[in-house]
């Protein structure tokens, strides 16, 4: 019975001393400073390719600190602006009744919600009440709006005006107005737009410092070319610039090496990454599942052609930012660490418009930390004089807990 005591408090210290060895142990590490806010209130931190790269690619590895070593809540922030495409819609009848009213109903673009549409009208110095509806049959009307004016229908630079009609957000596949005759005569419309909403995204960031080589595997049939960066980098898209052939198609794929373990043999492999088609009569400019590598081999098949003449390779990442509350003039820093997790924030749950509200704030002399600058920045959780008057005093406890059985047991024998 003592030996067993004896052997699980070896086994309880020896349990102690690993913990405290594993989490003495620092993943990948680097800091920066953040350019002062000019204002109090929220800021957008724009995330470099560098930042991006240094938190492994993803954000939940960064943390924004104040003066005192608190904890910033922030938000990812993608840069996406609405914005609406004008899009010609048709007017399959107008009718008018004397006197009453006139009629008119339009099929919209496509199959988009719509809740806007701009009506070209005849200039006119009168002004109309009118109504809106929608049907998805052209028989059966579902009201939008009802008895509204308009007014101000004369340009004096042009015989026309555009006006803007709003209404609720709906999919109905038809949209009449009812224009009110009662007190003049009718209005002239000429034709009919939709306004069809999509997203306008800004413009994607140019990776620079990556090194290109090409390799024509003639047995094959093959063109390769081989990316490498000092350091991994999210691609999001890639674009070719090519001189020559006049005319070609061409199947192309991005690899990325990967090792596999086959009954304890390591086995290299190529991974196909994304698959595209080169073609002379497009700009050659591919959104691709975003990768995020070090080095690409980018595999073109020549089949019986002569090869590519490639100019220019692009590779592109669509713009990301965090936005945080930040105090004016506050000095904060950020700090990336490959061993946090996700962060739980308020501020995620929110909705920010636009960038152009928001103070614009830069992360500056990103570097990675030395051993003694990693032990600065811990919490005092992680400082090792912290985890060692833990160890010593849970080895404590156990010894004199054990000690204690020890005892009780040899005064039964």
């Amino acid at each position: 019975m003592k030996m067993q005591i004896l052997f699980w408090m070896k086994r309880l210290i020896s349990c102690l001393l690993f913990v405290f060895f594993g989490t003495t142990v620092s993943g990948q590490q680097y800091k920066g400073v953040m350019s002062k806010p000019n204002k109090n209130g929220l800021a957008l931190v724009k995330v470099s390719p560098e930042v991006l790269s240094a938190s492994g690619g993803d954000l939940d590895h960064l943390r924004i600190l104040d003066k005192m070593n608190t904890e910033v809540p922030y938000a990812v922030f993608l840069n996406n602006k609405e914005g609406f495409e004008v899009k010609p819609c048709t007017i399959i009848s107008k009718n008018s009744s004397p006197g009453k009213n006139t009629s008119i109903i339009v099929e919209k673009y496509g199959k988009a919600e719509i809740d806007k549409l701009v009506l070209k009208i005849g200039n006119s110095s009168i002004s109309k009440r009118y109504s809106i509806s929608g049907s998805n049959d052209n028989k059966e009307w579902f009201g939008l709006v009802y008895d509204e004016e308009i007014s101000d229908l004369n340009d004096e630079n042009q015989t026309f005006v555009e006006r803007e009609f709003s209404f609720p957000l709906n999919n109905y596949k038809y949209i009449r107005f009812d224009f009110s005759d009662k007190n003049s005569l009718p209005i002239n419309v000429f034709s009919v737009s939709c306004l069809v909403p999509h997203l306008i995204e800004s413009p994607l960031i140019e990776l620079k410092g990556f090194s290109q080589k090409v390799m024509h595997d003639k047995k094959n049939k093959k063109t390769l070319l081989y990316i490498n960066f000092k350091s991994p980098q999210i691609i999001d898209e890639i674009q070719f610039e090519i001189t020559a052939p006049q005319m070609y198609l061409r199947d192309a794929k991005i690899l990325a090496n990967r090792t596999q373990t086959i009954k304890k043999r390591s086995e290299n492999y190529l991974e196909t990454l994304n698959q595209f088609s080169l073609n002379s009569k497009s700009q050659n400019h591919f959104r691709i599942n975003p990768v995020f590598e070090k080095e690409l081999i980018i595999e073109i098949e020549n089949q019986d052609n002569p090869v590519l003449e490639i100019k220019k390779i692009k590779l592109l990442q669509k713009p990301i930012g965090i936005v945080a509350d930040l105090e004016k003039n506050g000095v904060y820093t950020v700090v990336i660490d490959s061993n946090y997790v996700t962060p739980n924030y308020d501020i995620v749950n929110f909705n920010f418009n636009s960038e152009n509200d928001l103070s614009q704030i830069v992360i500056e002399d990103l570097h990675h930390l030395t051993a003694s600058e990693s032990k600065e920045s811990d919490m005092f959780w992680q400082k090792p004089w912290f985890l060692w008057v833990s160890i010593i005093t849970g080895a404590v406890l156990i010894v004199y807990f054990a000690l204690g059985l020890l005892k009780d047991l040899e005064k039964k024998d």
